[in-house]
């Protein structure tokens, strides 16, 4: 087996968060998507290929200024780095100036071509090309 690290991020309204994440290919894992609106439906994962988000439900608005340096992120190293630009890219998702996000292309300091998404929930998952060397 390998071992798996799976990033938390944070969500106000499971269903909203599950038809952004979904129309760029990620499925729900669980619970079933009846169970989302659920009160008591706490945490669900989502997953897109060997990609696994895992989301918490939260009542702070992470879009609010007093809450922005507490909103999560995580770093997705893909092989088919074009594949999942142009899953964002290409879609009709209205995207804004903050949330939610989508950013350019760029070397970042990674040096290597990367890529930004911001969603409703401020949650900012960067997605870079994987190579052999290491990240610095």
């Amino acid at each position: 087996m390998i071992d798996r690290a799976t990033p938390m991020l944070v969500s106000l309204d499971p269903i909203r968060t599950w038809k952004f994440w979904r129309y760029f290919g990620f499925e729900l894992v669980s619970p079933r998507e009846e169970a989302l609106a659920d009160d008591d439906a706490f945490h669900f994962i989502l997953r897109r290929g060997e990609v696994q988000l895992y989301f918490g439900r939260t009542d702070t608005d992470f879009t609010q200024a007093e809450h922005l340096i507490n909103s999560r992120s995580c770093l997705i190293e893909v092989d088919d780095f074009e594949g999942w630009r142009a899953a964002f890219a290409r879609s009709r998702m209205g995207w804004k100036m903050f949330y939610p996000r989508l950013g350019e292309v760029t070397e970042h300091h990674w040096g290597r071509p990367a890529f930004c998404v911001v969603d409703r929930d401020a949650n900012l998952v960067w997605i870079i090309e994987r190579r052999d060397d290491p990240l610095p």
